[in-house]
């Protein structure tokens, strides 16, 4: 009896030992994991985390580190370790204070290599819920419905992503947006090239912007937003048939209908084929919100063009001209335009008619082209100033304010280069 204590006590000092060694090498590996990573050898890393977390599972921040040493490490060649960091970043709960950081990193990961759009923007807008000043998820979004064709729904997201990066990435943020207001092709094409989807060779963006949006139907099949997208692409190109197959292949979805987007791309296509019968039924079962640009837009298009009510036209058309991105949309204007003429409001007509014909010129490609030349040279004053020109005809002022502010700033800066106020010991009195 004696010598079976004895085993039993001989035994639990065996183990109290190993544990505390083991917890000591954990302890020790964590920082050696830190050094592996630093020097980019991710498999070694991978051991040593792996071995801290088993004893410590709850440690978010190391589940990020093993997380990004399976995302970087590209020596497999294919998606397998991508999947294996998103395993250990669902595995941080929401309410850990590295909760929205874990979200954020796997949208952007199913977004930008899986090919997964619909749902990286759940979990953009679930980090953004978690961490509402987090800069992150914001500009994921902002990208991701972009390139997803979504464009109307982007203005509220930018801004706020202006709002939350720092100052001296402003005026390139207001770049990028200047790109995505006018030029929604250019603004994507740094990420159609890091997603493989374009080259530097490619003048047209509409070959990257097919690939982008075909790669995202395969990957999520389930989801009609990238064949609505896919739909509207082929509409703008007047190929009715093509974006007619895409439209239909989707429409057995569970939820297609549900979609605002798909509904609109229907209705789009159904009035170019002039089934206004159905354009009529389809819209009158609109699905969610009855808001914004693209409900307005068409209320304002099927009041005019098959219900032949201009009352009803105009107000629709004023509230989708009112809106963005229809504030810029000149086509609508002029048909807000006719349909006051034809009402009897021939001033309030003819102000509309001259409002959008001033919005049509400042399309015209000398005029993008002369803008953008600014836009290459950021600190100059005088290019500056033909921004602000621009937005202020454009009836832009949030834009035209940040540019005019923008050139405020670079005058002060050369006036006083080091940044010396009168306070500062280093002025001479």
């Amino acid at each position: 009896m004696k010598l079976l204590i004895r085993l039993t006590i001989l035994l639990l000092i065996a183990g109290g030992a190993w544990l505390t060694w083991e917890v000591v090498r954990a302890q020790r590996g964590r920082a050696q994991a830190v050094r592996f990573m630093s020097r980019e050898a991710w498999p070694q890393a991978r051991v040593e985390l792996q071995r801290y977390l088993r004893l410590h599972p709850s440690d978010a921040k190391a589940r990020l580190m093993l997380a990004e040493s399976y995302a970087r490490d590209e020596s497999s060649g294919d998606v397998r370790n991508v999947e294996l960091a998103i395993v250990q970043l669902q595995r941080v709960p929401d309410d850990s204070p590295q909760g929205a950081k874990a979200r954020a990193h796997e949208g952007r990961m199913r977004f930008l290599i899986l090919d997964q759009p619909m749902q990286a923007e759940r979990l953009f807008r679930r980090a953004i819920e978690l961490a509402p000043d987090g800069f992150d998820a914001h500009f994921m979004l902002w990208k991701l419905l972009d390139m997803t064709g979504r464009h109307q729904l982007t203005e509220p997201i930018f801004w706020r992503v202006l709002e939350l990066c720092p100052v001296p990435e402003r005026p390139l943020r207001m770049r990028e947006w200047y790109l995505s207001e006018f030029s929604p092709g250019m603004s994507t094409a740094p990420l159609d090239e890091k997603m493989g989807v374009a080259d530097e060779t490619e003048r047209s963006g509409l070959v990257a912007e097919f690939r982008r949006l075909q790669r995202f139907r395969v990957a999520e099949p389930d989801s009609p937003v990238a064949t609505a997208a896919l739909a509207r692409l082929f509409l703008r190109q007047g190929v009715r048939a093509q974006a007619q197959e895409f439209l239909e292949s989707a429409q057995l979805l569970e939820g297609a209908f549900d979609n605002p987007y798909y509904v609109a791309a229907w209705i789009a296509l159904l009035m170019d084929l002039g089934e206004f019968d159905r354009v009529g039924e389809l819209f009158d079962r609109w699905p969610g919100s009855r808001t914004g640009f693209e409900y307005w837009k068409w209320e304002g298009i099927i009041c005019d063009e098959i219900r032949h009510d201009d009352a009803c036209a105009s107000t629709a058309l004023d509230r989708a001209t009112e809106a963005w991105p229809g504030t810029l949309d000149w086509q609508l204007m002029y048909r807000k335009a006719h349909c006051l003429a034809r009402s009897g409001s021939h001033r309030q007509a003819e102000e509309v008619r001259a409002q959008a014909h001033a919005i049509e010129q400042l399309m015209e490609k000398s005029v993008q082209a002369r803008v953008r030349k600014a836009m290459s040279q950021l600190n100059d004053p005088q290019q500056i100033a033909v921004i602000v020109d621009y937005y202020q005809k454009l009836n832009r002022p949030r834009e035209a304010e940040f540019w005019k502010n923008h050139s405020q700033e670079i005058e002060r800066t050369k006036q006083n280069p080091f940044g010396l106020g009168e306070d500062d010991p280093g002025v001479r009195r």
